[in-house]
């Protein structure tokens, strides 16, 4: 009897972690397929590394990374929108494309405007007013340099469920555009996507 039962208990443990298996999420994305910690639909340190690394490696591959005059780009990073039911710090993508295209040497990142606007820099604007402060160590008005590129983005997000309703996937698109801000052009476009599959139970909402 004691044996029986130990032979009906291993069985349903043994369906509980089949079920928990066949429930697993799949990624696509390749950087995260040997992963096997992937378990939720949320978007992950690998997610954006492998966004901000293939977004990368395409603008240095166009021709747009490379200015006519011989000179860098000086970059200002805009507005990220997160269009997608799940909390993102974008600033975990953008760190990642700055830290990227400042060491391909092709670009430098203004700290007077934009996402890496800093409050020492705008303090330090006041310094020129201050009596308790020497003028001559002072930067002099003219001297900051407006940047000439601004890099933009949007995270959006799409839910599909199988026609029997035992799956869903998440298909997320990183949209990156770096604008010229001279002339007003789009220099730079490129949508990546990043595909989870999983079961219809584990609901992404």
């Amino acid at each position: 009897m004691k044996k029986a039962y130990r032979v009906v208990l291993m069985l349903a443990f043994s369906a509980v972690i089949a079920g928990c298996q066949s429930m697993a999420v799949v990624s696509d994305n390749p950087m995260g397929k040997s992963d096997n910690s992937i378990k939720g639909f949320g978007l992950e340190t690998v997610d954006f590394e492998f966004a901000a690394k293939k977004a990368v490696d395409e603008f240095l591959a166009s021709p747009a990374a490379t200015r006519s005059d011989g000179t860098r780009w000086r970059v200002a990073i805009g507005e990220v929108i997160n269009d997608t039911t799940f909390n993102i710090n974008t600033k975990s993508l953008t760190s990642r494309i700055r830290s990227s295209l400042i060491k391909s040497g092709k670009f430098t990142f203004s700290g007077f405007v934009g996402q890496d606007r800093t409050t020492f820099l705008n303090e330090s604007q006041q310094l020129s007013k201050s009596k308790l402060v020497d003028q001559k160590s002072v930067a002099k008005g003219g001297t900051a340099q407006a940047p000439n590129l601004q890099l933009n983005g949007e995270i959006r997000q799409r839910n599909n469920v199988s026609g029997d309703r035992s799956k869903q996937s998440l298909e997320y698109e990183f949209d990156f555009t770096a604008t010229d801000v001279v002339t007003g052009q789009i220099a730079f476009n490129t949508l990546i996507d990043i595909r989870k599959i999983g079961s219809n139970k584990n609901f992404a909402w």
